[in-house]
Protein backbone atom coordinates (compact mmCIF):
# COMPACT_ATOMS: atom_id res chain seq x y z
CA UNK A 1 0.00 0.00 0.00
CA UNK A 2 3.20 2.43 0.45
CA UNK A 3 3.13 4.21 -3.18
CA UNK A 4 6.98 4.48 -2.71
CA UNK A 5 7.30 0.84 -2.22
CA UNK A 6 6.30 1.20 -6.05
CA UNK A 7 7.91 1.91 -9.05
CA UNK A 8 5.62 4.59 -11.84
CA UNK A 9 4.78 1.98 -14.52
CA UNK A 10 2.94 -0.06 -11.77
CA UNK A 11 0.98 2.51 -10.32
CA UNK A 12 -2.78 2.17 -11.59
CA UNK A 13 -2.76 5.07 -14.06
CA UNK A 14 0.53 3.81 -15.95
CA UNK A 15 -0.87 0.18 -15.89
CA UNK A 16 -2.07 0.40 -19.66
CA UNK A 17 1.37 1.84 -20.54
CA UNK A 18 2.98 -0.80 -18.90
CA UNK A 19 0.84 -3.46 -20.60
CA UNK A 20 2.00 -2.01 -23.70
CA UNK A 21 5.93 -2.11 -23.05
CA UNK A 22 5.54 -5.43 -21.56
CA UNK A 23 3.92 -6.34 -24.68
CA UNK A 24 6.93 -5.61 -26.80
CA UNK A 25 9.49 -6.67 -24.41
CA UNK A 26 8.06 -10.33 -24.36
CA UNK A 27 7.81 -10.08 -27.58
CA UNK A 28 11.27 -9.47 -28.74
CA UNK A 29 11.98 -12.39 -26.05
CA UNK A 30 10.02 -14.52 -27.85
CA UNK A 31 11.24 -13.68 -31.22
CA UNK A 32 11.92 -17.06 -32.52
CA UNK A 33 13.41 -16.21 -35.83
CA UNK A 34 16.26 -13.49 -34.27
CA UNK A 35 16.88 -15.10 -30.29
CA UNK A 36 17.94 -12.18 -28.37
CA UNK A 37 18.61 -11.54 -24.74
CA UNK A 38 15.83 -9.11 -23.13
CA UNK A 39 16.82 -7.35 -19.91
CA UNK A 40 15.18 -4.16 -18.65
CA UNK A 41 17.30 -1.66 -16.74
CA UNK A 42 15.68 0.95 -14.64
CA UNK A 43 16.30 3.28 -12.13
CA UNK A 44 14.29 4.27 -8.88
CA UNK A 45 15.61 7.17 -6.29
CA UNK A 46 14.28 4.48 -3.17
CA UNK A 47 15.47 1.46 -3.95
CA UNK A 48 17.82 -1.03 -5.70
CA UNK A 49 16.47 -4.89 -6.33
CA UNK A 50 16.56 -7.44 -8.88
CA UNK A 51 13.03 -8.50 -10.47
CA UNK A 52 12.03 -11.90 -12.13
CA UNK A 53 8.84 -10.96 -14.38
CA UNK A 54 6.23 -13.26 -15.73
CA UNK A 55 4.51 -13.29 -18.70
CA UNK A 56 1.02 -15.85 -18.54
CA UNK A 57 0.67 -14.67 -22.73
CA UNK A 58 0.42 -18.53 -24.64
CA UNK A 59 2.56 -16.30 -27.53
CA UNK A 60 5.40 -15.95 -24.52
CA UNK A 61 5.95 -19.81 -23.76
CA UNK A 62 8.92 -20.14 -25.18
CA UNK A 63 10.48 -17.49 -22.79
CA UNK A 64 7.90 -16.52 -20.26
CA UNK A 65 10.85 -14.79 -18.07
CA UNK A 66 12.54 -11.32 -18.42
CA UNK A 67 15.01 -9.78 -16.05
CA UNK A 68 14.60 -6.27 -14.54
CA UNK A 69 17.53 -4.42 -12.79
CA UNK A 70 16.73 -1.51 -10.66
CA UNK A 71 19.64 0.59 -8.82
CA UNK A 72 19.30 4.28 -7.61
CA UNK A 73 21.19 7.56 -8.39
CA UNK A 74 24.16 6.90 -5.79
CA UNK A 75 24.07 10.46 -4.89
CA UNK A 76 20.12 10.19 -4.55
CA UNK A 77 18.93 10.04 -0.46
CA UNK A 78 17.73 6.40 -0.44
CA UNK A 79 14.14 5.95 2.06
CA UNK A 80 15.36 3.08 3.98
CA UNK A 81 12.36 4.20 6.50
CA UNK A 82 10.14 2.95 3.64
CA UNK A 83 10.67 -0.19 5.43
CA UNK A 84 10.98 0.44 9.08
CA UNK A 85 7.47 1.11 9.74
CA UNK A 86 6.47 -2.26 8.46
CA UNK A 87 6.28 -5.11 11.36
CA UNK A 88 8.82 -8.52 10.81
CA UNK A 89 5.48 -10.13 9.62
CA UNK A 90 4.71 -7.62 6.63
CA UNK A 91 8.37 -7.98 5.67
CA UNK A 92 8.35 -11.65 5.44
CA UNK A 93 5.61 -11.49 3.40
CA UNK A 94 6.62 -8.77 1.13
CA UNK A 95 10.29 -10.47 0.31
CA UNK A 96 8.46 -14.43 0.40
CA UNK A 97 10.99 -15.76 -2.58
CA UNK A 98 7.24 -17.47 -4.11
CA UNK A 99 5.36 -14.16 -3.65
CA UNK A 100 4.43 -12.70 -7.21
CA UNK A 101 2.70 -9.59 -7.22
CA UNK A 102 0.53 -8.99 -10.57
CA UNK A 103 1.71 -6.18 -12.88
CA UNK A 104 -0.96 -6.13 -15.48
CA UNK A 105 -3.59 -8.10 -16.57
CA UNK A 106 -4.57 -7.93 -20.47
CA UNK A 107 -6.89 -9.60 -22.56
CA UNK A 108 -4.63 -12.77 -23.30
CA UNK A 109 -2.29 -12.83 -20.16
CA UNK A 110 -1.21 -11.97 -17.02
CA UNK A 111 2.07 -9.93 -16.12
CA UNK A 112 3.32 -10.63 -13.00
CA UNK A 113 6.65 -10.04 -10.83
CA UNK A 114 8.51 -11.31 -7.78
CA UNK A 115 11.71 -9.70 -5.54
CA UNK A 116 14.12 -12.01 -6.55
CA UNK A 117 16.32 -13.16 -3.69
CA UNK A 118 13.27 -13.23 -1.52
CA UNK A 119 14.01 -11.95 1.81
CA UNK A 120 16.11 -8.91 1.69
CA UNK A 121 16.11 -8.72 -1.67
CA UNK A 122 15.89 -4.80 -1.57
CA UNK A 123 18.68 -2.80 -1.13
CA UNK A 124 17.19 0.92 0.32
CA UNK A 125 20.47 2.27 0.67
CA UNK A 126 22.44 4.39 -1.66
CA UNK A 127 23.55 1.89 -4.83
CA UNK A 128 24.77 1.31 -8.05
CA UNK A 129 24.69 -1.47 -10.70
CA UNK A 130 26.44 -2.20 -12.95
CA UNK A 131 26.50 -4.96 -16.07
CA UNK A 132 28.70 -6.98 -17.46
CA UNK A 133 28.42 -8.82 -20.68
CA UNK A 134 31.03 -11.71 -22.14
CA UNK A 135 30.63 -14.12 -25.05
CA UNK A 136 31.33 -17.12 -24.58
CA UNK A 137 32.43 -20.20 -26.56
CA UNK A 138 31.51 -19.47 -30.31
CA UNK A 139 30.39 -16.00 -29.08
CA UNK A 140 26.49 -17.33 -29.35
CA UNK A 141 26.03 -17.75 -26.19
CA UNK A 142 26.61 -15.05 -23.85
CA UNK A 143 27.25 -14.62 -19.63
CA UNK A 144 25.10 -12.14 -18.48
CA UNK A 145 26.29 -10.52 -14.27
CA UNK A 146 24.24 -7.83 -13.10
CA UNK A 147 24.89 -6.73 -9.75
CA UNK A 148 23.75 -3.90 -7.43
CA UNK A 149 26.13 -3.13 -5.10
CA UNK A 150 25.14 -0.78 -1.74
CA UNK A 151 26.40 0.20 1.49
CA UNK A 152 25.96 -1.51 4.88
CA UNK A 153 22.57 -1.74 6.57
CA UNK A 154 21.48 -2.52 10.24
CA UNK A 155 18.60 -5.40 10.05
CA UNK A 156 15.10 -4.05 10.11
CA UNK A 157 13.02 -5.88 12.13
CA UNK A 158 15.38 -8.41 12.73
CA UNK A 159 15.69 -9.55 9.35
CA UNK A 160 19.32 -8.24 7.85
CA UNK A 161 19.39 -7.04 4.72
CA UNK A 162 22.49 -7.26 1.69
CA UNK A 163 24.98 -5.02 1.27
CA UNK A 164 24.73 -6.43 -2.69
CA UNK A 165 22.80 -8.12 -5.10
CA UNK A 166 23.95 -10.41 -8.01
CA UNK A 167 22.26 -12.61 -10.54
CA UNK A 168 24.18 -14.45 -13.25
CA UNK A 169 22.10 -15.30 -16.71
CA UNK A 170 23.47 -17.26 -19.57
CA UNK A 171 21.61 -16.86 -22.98
CA UNK A 172 22.26 -19.04 -25.67
CA UNK A 173 21.53 -17.01 -28.73
CA UNK A 174 20.37 -19.91 -30.55
CA UNK A 175 17.56 -20.31 -28.57
CA UNK A 176 14.82 -18.27 -27.30
CA UNK A 177 15.86 -18.65 -23.48
CA UNK A 178 18.48 -18.07 -21.43
CA UNK A 179 18.96 -20.57 -18.60
CA UNK A 180 19.52 -19.41 -15.39
CA UNK A 181 21.89 -19.47 -12.64
CA UNK A 182 20.55 -18.68 -8.95
CA UNK A 183 20.67 -15.65 -7.32
CA UNK A 184 23.45 -14.81 -4.88
CA UNK A 185 24.52 -12.27 -2.13
CA UNK A 186 28.35 -11.53 -2.58
CA UNK A 187 30.67 -11.91 0.67
CA UNK A 188 32.11 -8.52 1.09
CA UNK A 189 35.75 -7.96 0.73
CA UNK A 190 37.26 -6.33 3.39
CA UNK A 191 40.31 -3.39 2.23
CA UNK A 192 43.64 -4.02 2.97
CA UNK A 193 45.17 -1.17 5.36
CA UNK A 194 47.76 1.06 3.76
Amino acid sequence: TEPDMADQWSAIGNRPDLALVLDELFDLANDTARPRAVIVLGGDIHLGAIHEIHSSHFAHAACPVIWQFTSSPIGANPAAELLDHLSKSDLVELFDPDDWFPLCVTGSGTYSARIAGGTGGLLPVRNFGTLVINRLDSGRRLLVRGTIRGGPREPVRGIALPRDLELSLVYDLTQVCPTTTPITYPTPVPRRRR
